[in-house]
């Protein structure tokens, strides 16, 4: 840990924080101002899903991982971090990302990080029909193939054809070959 600190000693806006045992670090939503570095101690990141209920996304102990990622792309927090017992992590804020050496490096991987986070997250609190519309909106009008396109929602081929097609005969969407045209986007929205 001191090694750490050492380096942080010539950044202006970092700040070594304690925290007890089920205290909020930051929370879903919450506008990303810096990372948070974890020190000692364990954390644990939930997400609330659309019907309110808090997803378990995954439990982190010891040294070594970077939290709250969304600031290097400067987002909002898109999952809540908590402590689990006493724990000690080091706040380094947006403003000094720029002194940061390989800060492009930890952006594209902050990038993919937040991506698959989303992605995770997503699997794990909708139902089928939602991860499709999900998907479907993110992504209008991208060629993919029916395969593709199961595998990023996380379902068999045959669901995927048959939800498509119920899509279809509502008037949400058109299949045209490998592209899928969006007809209604507010009714598909609202699968969500």
């Amino acid at each position: 840990m001191g090694d750490i600190l050492e380096k942080m000693r010539g950044l202006q806006f970092y700040k070594l924080l304690r925290f007890k045992g089920g205290e909020l670090i930051f929370d879903q939503g919450d506008p990303a101002f810096g990372v948070y570095y974890l020190l000692s101690g364990g954390v644990k990141l939930q997400r609330r899903t659309w019907g309110g209920q808090r997803q378990l996304l995954t439990l982190l102990q010891g040294q070594g991982y970077l939290l709250g990622m969304e600031a290097l792309l400067g987002d909002h927090y898109d999952h809540a971090t908590q402590s689990m017992g006493e724990s000690q992590l080091l706040f380094i804020a947006r403003e000094e990302f720029p002194h940061l050496p390989g800060i492009e490096l930890l952006r594209a991987a902050a990038r993919l990080a937040v991506s698959l986070e989303r992605r995770l997250a997503d699997t794990l609190g909708l139902g089928a029909e939602e991860r499709l519309a999900r998907l479907l909106l993110q992504r209008p009008n991208l060629p993919l193939q029916r395969q593709e396109l199961a595998a990023l929602a996380g379902l068999s081929l045959e669901h995927t054809c048959r939800l498509l097609r119920e899509l279809e005969r509502r008037g949400l969407i058109r299949r045209n070959g490998h592209t899928i045209e969006i007809l209604d986007a507010r009714r598909l929205e609202r699968l969500l």
